[in-house]
């Protein structure tokens, strides 16, 4: 499907003080949106909330690009995250890498889970709405946003124009 370029397909939220799409926020600040989310359907904006419920739901469905740091055949499905605390939530800091990464083999889950020296290990697979489970703040969002986008196989520094088409996977004219 081709679309002209035009404002509705890069919605940039008047309410952000970012200006940035939707589909770029998706990689930054997850939380905002889910929260935002909330606020348009008390507000009875069905229009505006049903493309954000939309973005949500399918982002969930993307397919990892990256292939396991392992063994280097699979796809990966899951990666961990290191942090200090008892759970996850404001006062816990984490680390992620790359290298804790992999596939569905167990023998890669157990060099993965190896790798991480410090800290306990949770698990997670690469959904958007994970985030809501691993980062409260904007710098922690940004952490896992980036590991995304290594995940999906997208740029470090992702424009409007590649987080629409890495969602929407259609084909944009005029760009």
């Amino acid at each position: 499907m081709t679309h002209k370029l035009d404002k509705q397909f890069f919605y940039k939220p008047f309410w952000s003080r970012k200006q940035k799409s939707m589909e770029v926020l998706m990689f930054e600040d997850y939380y905002f949106l889910y929260h935002l989310l909330e606020e348009l359907k008390r507000e009875n904006r069905q229009e505006e909330a049903g493309r954000l419920e939309e973005l949500l739901k399918e982002a969930d469905k993307k397919t990892p690009q990256m292939t396991c740091p392992h063994c280097k055949r699979e796809r990966i499905v899951e990666f961990a995250v290191s942090h200090n605390g008892s759970c996850l939530g404001s006062d816990a800091t984490f680390e992620l890498s790359d290298n804790w990464t992999c596939c569905s083999s167990k023998e890669c889950r157990k060099k993965m889970l190896g790798k991480i020296v410090s800290g306990r290990a949770e698990i997670f697979e690469p959904k958007f709405s994970e985030i809501l489970n691993i980062a409260i703040t904007l710098e922690d969002q940004a952490k896992v946003g980036n590991l995304y986008k290594k995940i999906f196989g997208l740029s470090e520094s992702i424009t409007d124009t590649e987080a629409y088409k890495f969602f929407k996977g259609d084909d944009l004219v005029g760009i």
